[in-house]
């Protein structure tokens, strides 16, 4: 689409959208994916950041939560280069992503196994008073594990616990689970043990994890015992 008739949907979704803004309605993902879907812009999704100029330019101002909106709207659309624009753009503002956003946007780049990018928004994210949740430190865990970078994975799950963040059964399995695919099934065990100790109670895929795990290495002993404790 060009950008002769792109121009005139963008002029009609910043009256929209300021429109909202005065009648006290704040915008969410949703909002932002109904509006481009009913302006016409379905099919130039990828073009956001452009819109977003466009959108400076005719005096509407985005806030916190629109920026949100935009950028998981970006990532729900498979475009995370754009949504890593806008959300530059959003930092350069002074204004601060959500816990929400950041986790979205953790987890789209740690699916591309781009650990750089994936620590760079956790260190981003913590720097503009953000505390990581469950989620994002388990988001972490995920990529450090995929990466080969168990030791640092172990040291975030301890991470996680010193900043007052108890780790769910999703977190410990994680780690479990990179445990064992790095060799190290007796570690991965013991985080079995820690995690009965703690409040996380284990569940029917922490289990299914080491008994594959152990079931592969030909440990049938070990898959008997974990079995029968399941």
């Amino acid at each position: 689409m060009s950008h002769w008739c792109f121009t005139p949907m963008i002029n009609s979704m910043t009256k929209f959208l300021d429109l909202m803004e005065k009648q006290h309605y704040k915008p969410d993902s949703q909002t932002f994916i109904t509006t481009f879907w009913a302006l016409g812009l379905r099919g130039v999704i990828q073009q956001a950041p452009l819109a977003l100029e466009k959108m400076k330019r005719a005096g509407f101002v985005l806030n916190s939560m629109s920026y949100n909106g935009m950028i998981a709207l970006l990532l729900r659309s498979g475009f995370q280069r754009e949504a890593m624009d806008v959300y530059r753009n959003m930092i350069s503002e002074g204004l601060v992503p959500s816990i929400k956003c950041y986790s979205a946007l953790m987890g789209s780049w740690g699916k591309k196994g781009d650990t750089g990018k994936v620590l760079e928004l956790f260190i981003e994210m913590q720097r503009l008073g953000l505390k990581p949740n469950v989620y994002t430190f388990t988001i972490y865990i995920k990529v450090l594990g995929r990466a080969g970078k168990v030791d640092e994975a172990c040291g975030m799950l301890r991470q996680m616990k010193a900043e007052g963040c108890e780790p769910d059964a999703v977190a410990f399995t994680t780690l479990m689970n990179a445990l064992c695919n790095a060799g190290r099934l007796d570690e991965a065990r013991e985080l079995l043990n820690e995690m009965r100790r703690s409040k996380c109670r284990p569940d029917f895929v922490t289990y299914n994890t080491l008994i594959h795990k152990y079931g592969d290495s030909g440990d049938i002993s070990t898959v008997r015992d974990l079995w029968k404790e399941m």
